[in-house]
């Protein structure tokens, strides 16, 4: 496989794991799965495990904005916000559980955040 067709797979694979609201035009679309991949390519993966790992904390990151998204919501209840924030500080603790397990991986004692 060349490497076009690997950013390819890769470009894919990523936009699969985020969310896009109903009624998002194209160029929404394109800025989301920009700034997902640039947050991708700013772990500088090397390696299978690295981009596999750098894959999931794109999705976690995501997954955990658009929680903290839906519980700023104007017309969330208190319920929806408790649950909406309780759901993201559990993705935000995972977050910095894989960049622990990638510095570890990496051979890195120290924690980036």
């Amino acid at each position: 496989m060349n490497e076009a067709a690997i950013r390819t797979r890769k470009i894919n694979e990523i936009g699969e794991l985020l969310w896009m609201p109903e009624g998002l035009d194209n160029e929404g679309m394109h800025v989301r799965l920009v700034r997902a991949l640039d947050l991708y390519e700013s772990l500088e993966p090397s390696g299978g495990a690295e981009g596999m790992l750098a894959t999931q904390m794109v999705a976690t990151h995501y997954a955990a904005q658009e929680c903290l998204r839906r519980a700023a919501l104007q017309q969330q209840t208190f319920e929806g916000r408790k649950m909406s924030l309780e759901q993201a500080h559990r993705l935000m603790a995972l977050y910095i559980k894989q960049l622990a397990a990638l510095d570890k991986h990496r051979g890195n004692n120290h924690r980036r955040v």
